[in-house]
Formats: C-alpha cells, structure tokens, sequence
C-alpha cells in the first residue's frame, strides 16, 4: 500500500510534548506507505522521508521509550484549513495493533464544527471494551475527516443502526452554545456535551460554567445527568423506532434560542451518517454522509463490526 500523506503542525507538538517527559522520550518521521496485515493486526510503515512534513500524503510515526508507537495518515496542511487526517493508531511495540481513532467532521456552520469521534478497539486488554463514538465541537487546529454529501443511498434502510447522536446549536453567550448527547443502538444515553464556542471556536469549560452559575454540567458527562438534559431538551432514551416511523420527536422545548438541532443516525460503525436537520420554521432537511475509506479501514471493517458500539456508560 501507497500512502502520500503529511503531518504539519500537530505532530509537531506531539513529539515536543512527548520529548519533554521521560518515560515518552522518543523518536519520530514520516513514512511514505504502512502495512497492516488484517490476520495479526499488525501495522508497519516504511519508505522513510525524513522529519520534515513532505508535500503529499504520509505516515508520521512517533516511537516512545518503550517502543510503542503513534502512526496518524494526513494530508499536507493547508493554510487556515483543519488538517485531514483518516486515522490515528495506536500500536505495541510488538506492532500490533491496539486501537485507533477517527474525527468525522458532521456539522459546521458560523458556530464553529462539530465531530463524531470514533475510537476503534482491537489490543487483549480491551476485550470487554466496546467502540466509542463522542460527538463534539471540534477546533479550528483539529483534524477532521470530511464527508461525501448525497441526497439518498441505495440499501441504507437495510442495514442496522449503530449509534445516534444528538446536536442543538443555540445562540446564547459566549455566542453559540453547542450540546450534544450520544445514545445507543437501544436507544440508551451513555454522554452529554456542553460547550460554548465565540467565533468559532472552543471556549474554556471553566469560563463557561462560571458564565451560567451551575445551571448545567458542562464539558462531557459520562451517562445521563437530567438537569442539564432538562435545560436542554433532551431525551433520556431515544426513540428510536418511533423517530424512524416518524410517530416522535428528538426534541423538547428549551427556554434558549435554537439555531439548529440535528439527528444523526450512524451506520457501519459510523461509515455512513444519516443526518436530518431541523431549522426553525422549516421542513426537516436530510442529508446522508459518507466517509472515504482506507484501505485499514476495510481490512478491520469485519473486527470493528463484531465489537459494535458501547450500549452502556459503565462499558466505556
């Protein structure tokens, strides 16, 4: 396998944070292609390029102390734009293969973005953790993965769900409040996030929490926390049968001024999102998104597929 990819800026502090504690000491550069073999799930790169970021889509890899390593394949940064990196891995220093994550971008607007954020396990030591998707605001530095938009796909109605995020974007100081809650399959509500954002961008937590007085948890709740899933209008199970026959609301009403509120129903592990918006005094307006594949990503579709996502919090 191929691989053009860059690295920028990120990995940069990666490596001088990692050079600054001892047991992190390590080494790092770009690689031009990486292997994984899809039986041991062990991942190698090769083709070394030196340490600085090349021009074209690479493998940076930083190896610590103990020989452990953290491969990311990105594009080359561009100027003013979130760097478009497919996955982050984490690997033992035996090579294989411990787990992996991956930023979706699912909304942007005046407010900033939001992600999905999927975290796929595959070490020993992770056999009773499921995989983890979070929906958050995402930073202007962050990298994000961005999808294909389409009207319709074929077959989609077949395949299961396997997670559903909820967002509400309202205008309220800093400028845009952002809250997100993230339920399983079942329907269960295993997160809550509440964060503030000011032209486009994320606001300290403390800041925010000092701004409204207590009257909601903010930053990310692991499990249900009904003051603030009142005070935003919230569900505390989704319903999932009834919103596809269309017989519920996500929603209920909130005191503050919403600018929009979005379901995304997530299938494939997260593959393909179905996305339905809700703007104030407009119909409901649906989009599906589908995120570029690699060639990691189909060989580990089968492992990710049989390890499904948490259902519960205290699986997380």
């Amino acid at each position: 396998m191929n691989r053009k990819v860059s690295y920028g800026p990120l990995m940069a502090v990666l490596v001088i944070v990692a050079g600054c504690h001892g047991d992190y000491w390590g080494t790092s550069g770009y690689y031009r292609s990486a292997e994984l073999d899809s039986k041991s799930l062990k991942l190698r790169v090769s083709d070394y390029v030196g340490l600085s970021p090349p021009a074209y889509r690479a493998f940076f890899r930083f190896t610590d102390g103990r020989g452990r390593h953290q491969i990311s394949d990105c594009e080359p940064q561009q100027q003013g734009q979130p760097q478009v990196c497919y996955n982050f891995f984490t690997v033992e220093a035996d090579d294989r293969l411990a787990y992996r994550t991956k930023y979706l971008r699912l909304l942007s607007g005046p407010y900033g973005s939001v992600d999905g954020i999927v975290t796929y396990f595959y070490a020993a030591q992770y056999s009773r953790q499921k995989n983890t998707l979070e929906t958050r605001p995402g930073f202007k530095s962050s990298t994000q993965i961005l999808p294909t938009v389409s009207n319709h796909i074929d077959g989609l109605e077949k395949m299961p769900i396997a997670a559903v995020s909820l967002v509400r974007v309202f205008r309220a100081p800093p400028q845009f409040l952002i809250v997100s809650a993230n339920y399983s399959s079942e329907g269960h509500l295993y997160e809550l996030h509440v964060y503030g954002t000011k032209d486009r961008e994320v606001l300290d937590s403390h800041d925010l929490a000092y701004l409204y007085s207590g009257k909601f948890a903010v930053a990310t709740n692991i499990g249900d926390d009904q003051r603030t899933r009142t005070y935003f209008g919230l569900p505390e199970r989704f319903p999932l049968s009834d919103y596809m026959g269309g017989r519920a609301q996500a929603f209920a009403s909130s005191k503050l001024d919403p600018l929009v509120d979005v379901v995304n129903l997530h299938y494939d592990e997260s593959r393909v999102v179905r996305e339905d918006s809700y703007v104030p005094g407009e119909p409901r307006a649906t989009v599906f998104l589908t995120f570029p594949p690699t060639k990691e990503d189909e060989a580990l579709r089968p492992v990710d597929l049989q390890r499904g996502f948490a259902d519960i919090d205290d699986a997380r």
